[in-house]
C-alpha cells in the first residue's frame, strides 16, 4: 500500500520486473478525474518492459489492478480481483496493451470492468478462473496469429464471457473452457473464427456443472459434465496445480475434479 494517491509500484524505465509472494492493494486516485489509482503501473511511454508475477495477489485498488500499457506480462498463480473501486468500468483486473501476456492458474473475479482487458500482440491463457466481472470476463483484441485460451472457467460475468477481436483471416483457439451464466453471450468473436474444440457452452442455468458454489467457488463436484469431457489435449495441470487428467481423461475447465 502506499500513504498517498497514484499507483503502488511504477514499472521503470527499461526495467524487467519480477514479483513473487506479495499483495498490491488499496491504491487510490489523485483526484475525481483520474484512472491513475492502479496497483502496479507500466508507464505509457512506447518503451517495452517485461513484468512477471508470481503468486502475487493485486486487490481493491480504484483503478486497473494492473495497467500493462508497455510491459510484456506473464502471471501464474496469481489473483485480479475487486479493482476499479465501486464506480463501473472504472477498473480491470489487468490491462495489457501491445505486448503479449501469458497467463497461467490465475483468478480474475469481482472486477468493475472486465477480469482482462487485452489489446496486444499474443494472448496465452490456461487454468484460470473468469468471473462476477461487471462487463466481460475476458476483451481481447489482437492483430496477431497464435492466440488462444484453454482450460478455463468463465461464468456469471456482466456482459460476454468472452469478446475476440482478431484480422479476417486468424483463427483465435478456445479449446475445452466451461463457459456460461454470462448475459450478453457465452462468446463474441469478431472478424476470425474461435473454434471451441472441447469447450462446454452452458446458457444461464449452470446447475449441470456441478460448481461448489456458482457466485463464488468454481471448482467442480462429482456428476459434473465437465468430468473427463475435454479432447486434444496434453495441459499436465490445473488451477490448483493437481494432476491432469485424474480419471480417463482431463475435465474441461480451470479445475480438475480431486
Amino acid at each position: 500500500t502506499r500513504t498517498t494517491a497514484g499507483p503502488i509500484i511504477d514499472v521503470g524505465l527499461g526495467s524487467d520486473l519480477h514479483l513473487s509472494n506479495v499483495q498490491v492493494s488499496g491504491a487510490t486516485v489523485t483526484n475525481a478525474t483520474s484512472f491513475d489509482g492502479v496497483g502496479i503501473n507500466c508507464v505509457n511511454d512506447q518503451t517495452s518492459r517485461k513484468l512477471e508475477l508470481t503468486d502475487v495477489i493485486v486487490t481493491g485498488n480504484a483503478g486497473d489492478g494492473v495497467d500493462g500499457s508497455s510491459c510484456a506480462v506473464s502471471a501464474k498463480r496469481s489473483a485480479f480481483t475487486n479493482n476499479g473501486g465501486q464506480t463501473p468500468n472504472q477498473g480491470s483486473g489487468l490491462y495489457v496493451k501491445d505486448h503479449l501476456a501469458t497467463i497461467d492458474q490465475c483468478d480474475f473475479s469481482r472486477n468493475t470492468s472486465d477480469g482482462l482487458t487485452f489489446d496486444g500482440t499474443v494472448l496465452t491463457v490456461s487454468n484460470s478462473f473468469f468471473y462476477n466481472n461487471f462487463a466481460n470476463g475476458l476483451l481481447v483484441s489482437t492483430g496477431d496469429p497464435g492466440g488462444q485460451i484453454q482450460f478455463s472457467t468463465i461464468v456469471g460475468n456482466g456482459k460476454f464471457g468472452l469478446s475476440i477481436g482478431q484480422p479476417s483471416n486468424d483463427s483465435f483457439e478456445l479449446s475445452n473452457n466451461l463457459i456460461g451464466n454470462n448475459p450478453s453471450g457465452s462468446v463474441q468473436c469478431a472478424f476470425g473464427t474461435c473454434p471451441l474444440t472441447g469447450s462446454i457452452v452452458l446458457g444461464a442455468d449452470v446447475s449441470s456443472a456441478h460448481f461448489k458454489n456458482a457466485t463464488t467457488d468454481l471448482h467442480i463436484m462429482a456428476g459434473s459434465v465437465a468430468i473427463d469431457a475435454a479432447t486434444n489435449a496434453t495441459l499436465d495441470h490445473d488451477f490448483d496445480g493437481d494432476v491432469r487428467p485424474l480419471g480417463n481423461g482431463r475435465d474441461v475447465g480451470a479445475d480438475e475434479a480431486q
